[in-house]
């Protein structure tokens, strides 16, 4: 009789919940993590949208061809590739991952909800170079017009006078030769270009609460991650009351998108380091995020 219970007991031990638990089946199986999944695509996602649209608008400037139907086609080609790779290799949650609640996935999306209404209420119109959302906003109208850099000196609409006395350098702008270098990184005016090639400029005066709502939502990500999916929605909160977050998503600054990319590296990053597959890949598209955060 002790013989025969030894097998039995064995084969208790293999098909039990320990066992389950280990191979991904059992009870984790069958009740997947699916509002901590959400989450964790939900943080990824606007980075690798804005590492997409970066991708495509760099080259095409760097050729001269920043024309709307070639960055869109382009940057189409970049997201089918990157979206999807990167949404599937962070959906799958670490073996002693927290479970996350419904109301911590609610409450984030409220609080980014809640954020981008208000700053867009309250979002500023600087079009007059007085600031950096100002040139910004300049350095992208001529891109999204012209589709290349840099700016030629056009000295027959002040008379074409040839003499001393005529400098075209000003504020944010350097005179360089016989052209115009604009002073700051071209990748906030590239996601600029879009909005205004998608609804003028008033779209893109719109853009900054946009790209400070995402930020939060790949700060909720990485907090998740982190520290745990309860915290989230709070550490959310906080840092959405501040006041350099406040400010610098009402106006078109290069912050916020600096934000997603960064944030959403660390997430990419937290994730190579606790998956057992497709970790280099996560480690790629991590370094590929962070790569991208110079360009802004």
């Amino acid at each position: 009789m002790n013989i025969g219970a030894k097998p039995e007991t064995a084969g208790q031990a293999e098909t039990g919940p320990g066992s389950g638990s280990q191979d991904g089946g059992g009870r984790s199986g069958r009740n997947p993590d699916a509002a901590g999944q959400l989450l964790r695509r939900l943080s990824v996602l606007p980075a690798l949208l804005v590492m997409s649209w970066l991708l495509a608008g760099f080259v095409l400037l760097l050729a001269g061809h920043f024309t709307p139907v070639l960055t869109f086609v382009l940057a189409a080609v970049v997201a089918v590739v990157l979206v999807p790779l990167g949404l599937r290799l962070t959906g799958g949650a670490p073996p002693d991952a927290e479970r996350t609640p419904w109301w911590t996935v609610a409450a984030v999306l409220a609080i980014v909800v809640a954020f981008l209404g208000d700053q867009i209420a309250f979002h500023s119109q600087f079009v007059i170079i007085m600031r950096d959302p100002a040139s910004y906003f300049t350095f992208a109208q001529w891109i999204s017009h012209h589709g290349s850099l840099p700016v030629p000196q056009d000295r027959a609409a002040f008379g074409g006078a040839t003499g001393g006395g005529y400098y075209f350098n000003s504020f944010a702008f350097y005179q360089v030769g016989h052209t115009i270098v604009p002073q700051f990184m071209a990748g906030l005016p590239i996601v600029l270009a879009g909005a205004m090639w998608l609804g003028g400029a008033h779209l893109a005066l719109l853009a900054a609460p946009a790209l400070g709502a995402l930020a939060l939502l790949a700060f909720a990500g990485l907090v998740s991650r982190l520290v745990g999916p309860r915290w989230a929605p709070l550490a959310v909160l906080v840092l959405a009351v501040s006041l350099p977050e406040e400010f610098t998503s009402r106006s078109n600054y290069s912050e916020p998108l600096a934000q997603i990319l960064f944030l959403g590296a660390l997430c990419l990053a937290v994730d190579s380091l606790t998956r057992r597959r497709g970790d280099r890949l996560l480690a790629a598209l991590s370094g590929l995020a962070f790569g991208l955060t110079v360009l802004v």
